[in-house]
């Protein structure tokens, strides 16, 4: 009941922004199925868990011109997330956003300056451990070299608080860097890295030396039990642990405009963490998408 009456909050504030030199509201419906090689982001091989997950999300938003070259935007999103083989961590989101546009001079490839703020709910279907709200600041640059081809580059703050538990109380700031390319009218190919610094959370049965560096413990079901070799004929907890850590992203998509409503997409991720304690972990994400704009 909070999350809905929260949502219709959000959908009418952006409804509300006067009309006058704005945009009319936009409305898109997205659906996603990802494949996760390492949703545990676990070292150990025997740590790592893979699977299956779908993801859909609907979106308000509308901008307005504010005066010559000065830009704002308001959007409320909600979000939902089906895990496939845990279904605890399956969950719901919903974000108020807040994005504002300067483009000091008059020139096709004049940088224009972005400035953006989101922050909302993220709730569990049973995983209280990771129930809680997060948000981020971003600042960035963002330019159209050619008729095709623009590009963007920036810094994000990224933060995370639970409600109950300290083990996901996260905070990192990242430098990101991104590439658009339009060969033709409905094609675009895209390109993204990201480097992080900051808190980060691992699922797993962490070594001694894990432990000393961790910032933050919590024993974590949402995997379940780890399971040994048949021979060994035992299972061993699973521990939630925040570290330091520098992450690596890197990202490559293609998509497909079918017509102005309907859009699909296809694309890739790695990552790459470098925790305290040697904890090293990496992993690597495909999905597939479809976009209708109402």
């Amino acid at each position: 009941m909070q999350s809905a009456l929260a949502c219709g909050i959000l959908i009418s504030l952006v409804m509300a922004v006067p009309a006058a030199m704005s945009e009319p509201v936009r409305v898109e419906a997205l659906t996603t199925v990802v494949f996760e090689s390492n949703q545990t982001n676990a070292a150990s091989a025997s740590d790592r868990e893979e699977g299956w997950l779908s993801r859909s999300e609907l979106s308000v938003r509308r901008r307005q011109l504010v005066a010559d070259g000065v830009g704002l935007e308001l959007a409320g999103e909600a979000g939902y997330e089906h895990n496939l083989r845990y279904s605890d961590l399956s969950n719901g989101t919903l974000d108020a956003v807040i994005r504002g546009y300067f483009k000091p001079f008059v020139g096709f490839s004049v940088p224009r300056l972005e400035v953006g703020a989101r922050g909302g709910l993220r709730q569990y279907r049973d995983s209280d451990l990771r129930d809680g709200m997060a948000g981020s600041l971003d600042l960035t640059l963002a330019s159209r070299l050619t008729e095709r081809l623009s590009v963007r580059a920036g810094y994000i703050y990224d933060w995370r608080r639970a409600s109950s538990a300290r083990v996901f109380d996260l905070d990192g700031q990242s430098l990101f860097a991104a590439g658009i390319w339009r060969p033709s009218k409905r094609l675009v190919l895209y390109t993204r890295y990201r480097f992080r610094v900051g808190d980060t959370v691992s699922a797993a049965t962490p070594s001694a030396s894990i432990m000393r560096v961790a910032k933050a413990v919590a024993a974590d079901n949402a995997f379940g039990p780890l399971s040994l070799p048949a021979a060994v004929n035992q299972t061993r907890q699973r521990f939630a642990y925040r570290i330091d850590a520098t992450r690596h992203d890197a990202s490559l998509g293609l998509g497909y405009v079918i017509n102005r409503q309907l859009a699909l997409d296809v694309g890739g991720k790695f990552r790459a963490s470098n925790g305290d304690g040697g904890d090293d972990y990496r992993g690597f994400a495909l999905q597939a998408g479809i976009t209708y704009r109402f």
